[in-house]
């Protein structure tokens, strides 16, 4: 018997700023594929059951991609699934929200266009972060591929190399909930927290040589051994006239 969709038949309805739908939600980690589902643990996507689609298929005027709202988060879709009855969500968001098991919780559909984003400046967590090459080009891909929206004061988390990295959001262009589907998004980041700047590099302070007497042409000053008798100049430096036979005299002999 061939399956096909119940209502492909029903008139179209016309949808209003949000759709309420009571449906199944669950934690990811009860997925029997949990394991296969590393990225979407810390995203703001879900995993969607068709049969959630089927029924939102009516409204013509339902815009995509689907926005869903959960006890007042934002999430996105990240995968219909035929083989599923309820909504799987990460488990992070799980612990916000409080779902810690399956539970019939009422949700919205929301049928809003939010402003695309334009600019984000984000603060890591770990000064691990600086270990990737294009560190920019990393967060660019990252927040495309696991996040739909995003606002100021939240904090959001990506995997690289098997390592999470978490950062807060501190600036966003626009303001308010913006959606990084199909934009263009310009991504700055300040010092991690746990960054400490390098101790500074001490200067050398210069040893002044000592000082030394200038030379001076013409003046010389000697010192005479201490066992050198005065010359008679010297003894009688106020003499100035001649005196014959003056000085100390010598005899051959005995």
């Amino acid at each position: 018997m061939e399956q096909y969709q119940e209502n492909i038949n029903m008139p179209w309805k016309v949808a209003g700023d949000s759709i309420k739908q009571t449906i199944n939600c669950i934690p990811l980690c009860f997925h029997y594929l949990y394991d296969e589902y590393t990225e979407l643990r810390h995203s703001n996507k879900v995993l969607m059951p068709k049969s959630l689609l089927n029924k939102l298929s009516v409204y013509d005027n339902l815009k995509y991609p689907l926005t869903l709202k959960i006890k007042n988060t934002i999430m996105g879709i990240y995968e219909i699934c035929e083989d599923i009855d309820g909504i799987y969500i990460p488990d992070y968001i799980c612990e916000k929200i409080d779902l810690n098991e399956p539970c019939m919780i009422d949700i919205e559909i929301l049928n809003t266009e939010f402003p695309k984003a334009t600019f984000l400046k984000l603060k890591p967590y770990s000064s691990n972060f600086y270990d990737i090459q294009d560190t920019k080009g990393f967060l660019e891909n990252g927040l495309k591929k696991n996040y739909t929206h995003i606002e100021e004061n939240t904090i959001i988390e990506l995997i690289y190399d098997n390592k999470l990295l978490k950062f807060d959001i501190i600036e966003t262009q626009p303001k308010g909930l913006i959606s990084l589907d199909e934009t263009n998004v310009e991504v700055d980041f300040e010092e991690a927290h746990d960054y400490k700047p390098p101790p500074p590099v001490p200067v050398p302070v210069p040893v002044p040589e000592p000082a030394s007497e200038a030379f001076q042409p013409g003046k010389f000053k000697f010192n005479r051994p201490s066992n050198d008798k005065p010359t008679l100049e010297e003894s009688c430096p106020e003499t100035k006239e001649f005196i014959p036979f003056s000085g100390a005299g010598r005899k051959l002999g005995n």
